[in-house]
């Protein structure tokens, strides 16, 4: 048991905690109705973890961030170069890496699904 002084905040994950924010938020708005804004949520380094940031495609040094991670209409953009680009576009490129992950997942252990999950990395 756990003693709690009076007005002591109470923190509970109702998803997935290693999912990024999008997916987070996401489960969160369809199964629980609400948003999350806790620290995590709003940050887009997600606390130093960088759960949500890709690499970016055009300078391959920089980091793509989201600008506001828990609006879903918000753009991304590197912190090197001036490339920016949609959430709808990085939520796409999500999809296909999860789905690609899934498939080798799936697969027999053997060298080729070694060598194809070096590819994704």
């Amino acid at each position: 048991m756990y003693n709690l002084n009076e007005g002591q905040q109470l923190q509970h994950s109702y998803t997935y905690t290693l999912n990024g924010t999008y997916q987070r938020q996401e489960h969160l708005k369809n199964g629980k109705f609400f948003t999350c804004e806790c620290k995590r949520c709003k940050d887009p380094t997600e606390l130093g973890t960088n759960f949500s940031t890709f690499k970016c495609s055009k300078c391959e040094e920089g980091w793509l961030l989201s600008t506001n991670p828990i609006d879903p209409s918000c753009y991304w953009k590197c912190t090197l170069c001036t490339f920016q680009t949609s959430n709808n576009a990085i939520q796409k490129a999500l999809s296909v890496m999860q789905s690609e992950v899934a498939t080798l997942q799936s697969m027999t252990p053997s060298p080729q699904k070694l060598q194809e999950t070096e590819k994704l990395m």
